[in-house]
């Protein structure tokens, strides 16, 4: 997992680098492989935006939280990206079913079956 953080308009603590990181790490047991998470935090009209963007192989995902604290913001795109993940690893296991990538291959012919 590669993380990066910007900010507009605030200054970047470490409080807040150590919550983003504690956030971005749990969602390694939802993402198997190389993603990426991007955070980007702002301010507009005294509200705290904070805005993640989950890059992998074959999938993107956006969430963005908007409230008067930028931990609770944190909090809330980190809570919609996950359900977002969770939502789409649901249809490709409903799609798949409980085949494997293998048992696939061996159905399409790719692989022969040993005795």
């Amino acid at each position: 997992m590669r993380l990066s953080l910007a900010c507009k308009h605030l200054e970047l603590t470490d409080g807040i680098k150590g919550h983003v990181e504690d956030k971005s790490g749990r969602l390694e047991k939802f993402l198997k492989g190389r993603f990426d998470v991007n955070w980007v935090f702002d301010v507009e009209g005294g509200f705290h935006v904070a805005t993640v963007v989950v890059n992998g192989k074959n999938f993107v995902h956006r969430a963005e939280g908007k409230t008067t604290n930028l931990y609770s913001s944190i909090d809330m795109a980190y809570h919609k990206v996950e359900r977002q993940i969770k939502k789409t690893k649901a249809l490709v296991k409903e799609h798949r079913g409980d085949r494997t990538p293998k048992q696939d291959l061996e159905e399409l012919g790719h692989f022969k079956k040993v005795a």
